[in-house]
Parts: structure tokens; sequence; C-alpha cells
């Protein structure tokens, strides 16, 4: 864990939590059976599945799994593991799987080929590593991590064990942003020097404060004892600081700096992730973020965050991810020569003004396939029309459903082969999304070393001619 991260548990009040739940955290941390050996599939065999997290999104993995259980008979869920009775109560009842309060008693188990683990992000890199040592494949949700040296260790990680790891990122299977790589390899934008994105979002109750019937909504037999809140915290191991029981902190846990980035770790990271397939991952140079907390103060975390990142390969990415106002800036890769527009139904390549002439053919010579049509795009104090080419997906699959996640999953662990967001990807995402928000809080610009892979004061500009 990097030095701002560290918390000192000295320096806070012990939990006031029933006794109970203290001798459970104990028990919890006591040894666990060795590590089991990784599974050898038939052909034939199904593939088994744990889910540790038994909340919101876990909730709905469990219902993915089920239904693909029944009619593909391919994977099969054979266990869940939450720290919170209620959850893993009714987990155990939907599945059927055999359920666990602590889940290296999961990992202990020969049987099992793979985790989904869509717990609170401050547990995916602990999560992560546990599994891989105890040779299980392993699907994490986004973020991969919530800092730089953690993401640094799950990417060795599992280079040493060859296990899967993939970060279960949604977006980055989403066709139009393979219909933008090719755009991009096509060189028909010339020079990239701007990426812009976001996901941005607006609520009267306030963010994260989900009520019922949300899954996350408070329910009011959740204590120190219930939740195993010692445990959950993850203070024994320096993943949060020992704090008090608090519901809000248990089911709001995005609207705390203890447990992760907020928007930055719930959502700019799925942004990210999939406009680097269009562009490329790489790691950034520099990031520097900008916002506040104007509107919503029930929490630590900014409401509004706009952030910039610089990459070795000479363009900016800018992101939004504010959380009181849900207007957003198209998806888009400003080249010098052409600009590409991204939506849910594919792609549009336009030209910019002084390169208008020969646009359609240099497209055809690219390779380029789609339909030319006029379009307005924005331009200062109004619009201008352009001829472009409009490229639409090739698929449409379920979007926001664990489906084709799954579909990646599965044959990755039959194949061995790399899932659409693995633990290399993963790290450099981490790297932007962690400098942006160490860059908001810290009130500086974060730098990067991408070669040494090291933040570092100060880094000299590279791109700037001098005279």
């Amino acid at each position: 864990m990097s030095e701002s991260r560290k918390t000192n548990r000295r320096g806070f009040l012990r939990t006031t939590g029933a006794s109970a739940a203290v001798a459970a955290a104990g028990t919890y941390l006591a040894g666990h059976s060795r590590p089991a050996a990784a599974r050898v599939l038939g052909a034939n065999d199904r593939v088994n599945l744990g889910v540790i997290g038994c909340g919101w999104r876990g909730g709905q993995h469990m219902k993915e799994l089920l239904r693909r259980q029944k009619e593909k008979g391919d994977v099969q869920l054979v266990a869940v593991s939450d720290l919170y009775v209620r959850r893993l109560k009714e987990a155990e009842e939907m599945t059927g799987a055999k359920g666990y309060r602590d889940y290296n008693e999961l990992l202990a188990r020969p049987d099992i080929d793979g985790i989904i683990t869509p717990t609170p992000w401050h547990w995916h890199a602990k999560i992560s590593l546990d599994a891989m040592e105890a040779g299980k494949d392993v699907y994490v949700e986004t973020p991969m991590t919530i800092n730089i040296d953690d993401a640094k260790k799950v990417y060795e990680t599992q280079q040493r064990t060859k296990r899967i790891l993939e970060v279960g990122n949604q977006m980055a299977g989403w066709d139009e942003y393979h219909r933008a790589r090719e755009v991009v390899k096509s060189g028909v934008l010339g020079k990239i020097v701007v990426m812009m994105a976001g996901w941005c979002r607006n609520s009267a109750e306030g963010q994260w404060n989900y009520v019922a019937p949300h899954p996350d909504a408070i329910t009011p037999d959740a204590n120190a004892e219930t939740t195993n809140w010692p445990v959950w915290q993850g203070w024994k191991f320096n993943l949060a600081p020992e704090r008090p029981f608090d519901p809000e902190r248990f089911f709001r846990f995005r609207k705390f700096r203890d447990y992760g980035g907020g928007s930055a770790s719930d959502l700019l990271c799925h942004t990210l992730g999939a406009m680097l397939v269009a562009t490329g991952h790489e790691f950034p140079i520099k990031v520097c973020s900008s916002g506040g907390q104007y509107v919503e103060f029930d929490r630590d975390i900014y409401d509004t965050y706009i952030t910039t990142i610089e990459y070795p390969s000479q363009y900016t990415a800018i992101l939004d991810g504010t959380m009181v106002s849900e207007y957003s800036w198209p998806e888009v890769i400003r080249g010098h020569e052409a600009v590409l527009l991204i939506d849910r139904t594919g792609v549009t390549v336009a030209p910019e003004p002084p390169f208008v002439k020969g646009f359609e053919e240099r497209c055809a010579q690219a390779g380029l396939k789609g339909e030319w049509a006029e379009v307005d795009l924005p331009r200062w104090g109004g619009q201008r029309r352009v001829k472009a080419l409009r490229i639409p997906e090739q698929k449409d699959p379920s979007r926001f459903t664990e489906n084709f996640l799954h579909d990646d999953f599965i044959k990755c662990i039959r194949t061995r082969e790399k899932p659409l967001e693995g633990a290399w990807e993963g790290y450099m995402i981490t790297v932007a999304v962690e400098m942006g928000v160490t860059s908001y809080y810290e009130n500086r610009t974060m730098h990067f070393d991408p070669e040494k892979r090291v933040r570092v004061d100060y880094a000299p500009r590279k791109n700037q001619k001098k005279f």
C-alpha cells in the first residue's frame, strides 16, 4: 500500500462493536487450510465457481450464473461467501450453494476453479491475491485495486501464478470501442491529441444513498456482529482505518475515501478502460484533477470531478465524473485530421475542416466501411455541418448484464487465453485513476515514470519544443 494510503491503527478509536463480532474476527484471522491446487478440467467438465460478496452486484452475478447453469450447463455455482449474515443466508437460499462467512474456507475447496468477487473496493486486491495463491482463477469487479502498489502486486502475482484474472469492465467488451480501435489503427484521424469521455449522474437523494427496494439499502438488522464489522473494515490487513460501526459506511461505502475514490473508482475506471481499447493501453506520465464538494456534504468524497491524463504517446485524456449534474460531453477521440465520436450504437468519423478534401477516399483506402451522411458537429459559438462516415456496431451484447463477461471468463478458464481486460490493463488503468484521485485530495499534479513504473516528484516535458 502506498504511504499516502497507509493507516496507523493506533491513531484511531477502537471499534465499539459487540464482543461477539470481535471474537468472530479473531476466528476469521486465524490459520486456514492449505491452499487448494488448481483443478484440471476435462472437455466436458463444468466450471465450478464461487461468489465472494453477495450484495447488489453479487446478486446480479448469482442470478446470471444460475440462468447459465440451467440453460447451458457448462458452469455450476457451488459456493458463496459474505460477512453479513442476512446476505449470506439469502445467497444460500437463492443458489443452493454452500455458504461461508470466511472466504478463505471457500478458497480451500479443491473443486472450485474460479471466483467472482464484487466486494467493497478496499477488499478487491487482497481477495484476488489470496485466490490466485490458492490456485483459483479470478473475476474481480472494477476497480481492480484502489492503489498503485496493490495493482502492481496483483499483476505480478498473476504473472507468477499464471492464473486467469479478468477485471469486470463490461464496457471493454462493447463493440463500439472495438470499431473505434479499427478507426484509430487506420490512421485517418492523423495524430491523436485529445480523448474525452465521462460518466456523470445526478440524484435527488444523493449519489449512492440507496433506499429500499434497492439491494444495497440500509437494513435494520445490520450491526457490528451481523456484518462482522471488524473484518469488513480490513484494518488488520491495512486495508482501511478502524472505526466504530456505521451503517452508512457499510452500505454506502462509495461515499467514503477510506474505501476508494468515489466516482473515479466506481465509474471512470470503466470509461477509461473502454476508451483505451480504442487508443491502446499505456501507463500515464502525468495526471491532474480538479473539482470539489459543492452539493453533497454527507460524505468525504467529492461530488464534482474532472481529471486530465497525459500519455507517453503524446495525447491528453479528459474524464468527467461529476455526480451532481448529469449533462455529459460526448465520448470523442480528437485527431489533427479527423474526429471520432463514439456512442452506444457505433462510431462516427468526420474530417477536420482543413482536411475535408479527399477524406472519403482516404477512408476507403484505409478499409473503413459504413454509410456517409451529413452530421452537425460542435464548433466554437455554434455548429458545423460535414459529411461523415457512420460505422454501426456489429453486435449488440446485453449491456449492463454479466452474460458476455461470464462468457469470456469461463472461456479463459478453459482455454487459458487472455481475458478482455486482464491484470496488465487493470494495472495501467489503476495507475491513471488512482493518481487522479490522489491529485484531487493532495491538490497537486502527479507524475509517473512508465519505464520504472513508479511515481516520481517531477518529470520534465518531452514534447515541448524550445527555441
